[in-house]
Order: C-alpha cells, then sequence, then structure tokens
C-alpha cells in the first residue's frame, strides 16, 4: 500500500511594505474573521491587499481575488478602457492625453458639464468638474480621464456586491437632507460625507448589467463592488466597479450593521472554498 503525502497550502493576508499602513485596520479585521496570519511575503495562497506594484503580477496564480481585476480596479482609466470596449453603458467617457485635446472636447462638446478624474482616487479625491483647461492641475495623471458629469437633484449612488458568484447587497450612498445646499459635494462618496441606506423597495437593482460588469472586470468568483447611477430617463449607468488591493479596497463601514456582517460572513465561506482548491 503506498500512501500519498497532500501538503496543505500555506494561506494569509497579503499586505508588504511600504503600502501596508493604508490597509492596516482591513487586514487584522480580515485575519481576525478568516483566522489567517498578516504576512509581508507571499504564501501559497493569499488574500492580496497591499504588495508592489512593480512586483504584482508575480503572484498573479496566488491571489483569492484576480490580479488582473485588482489592478483594473485600481485604475479608473483602465476600467473605462473595458466599459467602452463592450459597449458598457456609463457617462460618456474619453481618455484624452492633452490639455489642447481636453480644451477641444470643452468646446465642441459644450452641452455636457464635464469632469476630470483621479484615475487612482479612493472617495473621489482628486477629482474636480471642469470649466476650463486652467481646471487642470500640472502634473496630473496622463491620459486624462474626462467624464460627462451627471448632475441630480437628490444626488445617489447604488452599489451591488458579489462575493462568489453571489450578488446581493443592495444599497445607496446619498447626503442627509438636512445637509444645507451648499455643504453638498458634486462627489456622493462616504469621504464627503455621504451615508449609506437601503433604497426604497420600488428602486429595482440592474442585477443582470451588475453581473455582466463583474463577469467582464473577472470579479464574479471571487469579491468586488459596482456603483451605478440613474439617469432621470431611467437609464442605469455604471460609474465603477471595485474590490480590495493594491491602492484601495472596499468600504466596510457602512453603517448597515446587518450587511456588514452578511459580506463578511460571504467572505469567509469563499475564501475557505478559494484556500480549500487545488489551484486559483
Amino acid at each position: 500500500m503506498y500512501l500519498t503525502r497532500v501538503r496543505i497550502a500555506i494561506i494569509g493576508i497579503l499586505n508588504a511594505k511600504p503600502g501596508n499602513w493604508a490597509f492596516e485596520k482591513l487586514a487584522q479585521n480580515l485575519s481576525k474573521v478568516l483566522n489567517i496570519p498578516i504576512r509581508e511575503i507571499p504564501l501559497d495562497k493569499n488574500y492580496v491587499l497591499y504588495y508592489p506594484e512593480t512586483e504584482i503580477k508575480s503572484i498573479k496564480y496566488k491571489s483569492f481575488i484576480s490580479i488582473d481585476a485588482i489592478i483594473l480596479a485600481s485604475d479608473k482609466r483602465k476600467q473605462a478602457e473595458l466599459f467602452n470596449k463592450y459597449n458598457i453603458p456609463i457617462p460618456k467617457t474619453v481618455l484624452l492625453n492633452s490639455k489642447r485635446e481636453v480644451e477641444t472636447l470643452l468646446l465642441q462638446e459644450n452641452q455636457c458639464q464635464w469632469c476630470l478624474k483621479y484615475p487612482t482616487s479612493c472617495g473621489a479625491s482628486g477629482h474636480r468638474i471642469l470649466g476650463t483647461i486652467d481646471d487642470i492641475p500640472d502634473r496630473f495623471p496622463k491620459p486624462y480621464i474626462v467624464q460627462e458629469f451627471i448632475e441630480m437633484r437628490n444626488p445617489e449612488v447604488y452599489r451591488l456586491y458579489c462575493v462568489a458568484g453571489d450578488i446581493f447587497g443592495w444599497n445607496v450612498r446619498k447626503f442627509a437632507r438636512d445637509r444645507g445646499k451648499g455643504q453638498k459635494s458634486p462627489w456622493v462618496a462616504h469621504a464627503r460625507g455621504a451615508c449609506y441606506a437601503f433604497p426604497t423597495p420600488s428602486i429595482a437593482p440592474p442585477l443582470e448589467l451588475a453581473r455582466t460588469v463583474l463577469a467582464r472586470a473577472q470579479l464574479i468568483d471571487s469579491f468586488g463592488c459596482i456603483d451605478l447611477i440613474k439617469r432621470e430617463n431611467g437609464e442605469w449607468l455604471v460609474l465603477e466597479i471595485g474590490t480590495d488591493g493594491i491602492f484601495n479596497h472596499v468600504d466596510r463601514n457602512l453603517g448597515l450593521p446587518q450587511l456588514e456582517k452578511q459580506i463578511e460572513k460571504k467572505i469567509v465561506n469563499a475564501f475557505k472554498l478559494y484556500a480549500k482548491s487545488s489551484s486559483k
């Protein structure tokens, strides 16, 4: 009789220097709920939070979340390219390489309000409304991501989550009604004072659109989220997708305890299955 020795994969939270400080709180939480250690060097299988961008592809087959998906979610320019390639409904978005090109756009398509998005921002940091090219800071990353700004009377951004193929967690970010009009930011971000809530039952989530986008982004089998807005004519538009690592992570501080626990539980179950699998 021959006995086959089965090697057990070594797993952990990968949060390396120098960027590990940005993910420290999330790393501690994930380590606790997944019951696995935090490490600065790659193990056999990893929940990747931070690893140097220049080396990130070296662990392509050792990550719970696809490294290609992490890179995509980390850069809004790459997302714009993907969305335009597959005709995903989004606010009109163009990538431009010079201020002259931006100026031409502003002159030729002045029926739109345009904004400039910082490509790797979190919480809309660095985004700005574009009036003229003077609004573009020096050394702003190129190509410029210039997007139609959808102005809404009551700004709201909707979100869905996906863990291991399960799409759930329909919620909305919006500003509290008692905030003065002058205090509202054009960016409906938690970091700018917007709060999470559950939408009214009459607003149904666009599940098939979300599934299509998350599949194209290679996030459908692991963990990610999608942010959407709704035009006044009822059309759903995708703003962006998100996941954990390597420049930002999906917000866990929702103020909705039931949903927070649901996300946590689903990630735990999905990561356990990943850890037991023979390959990514």
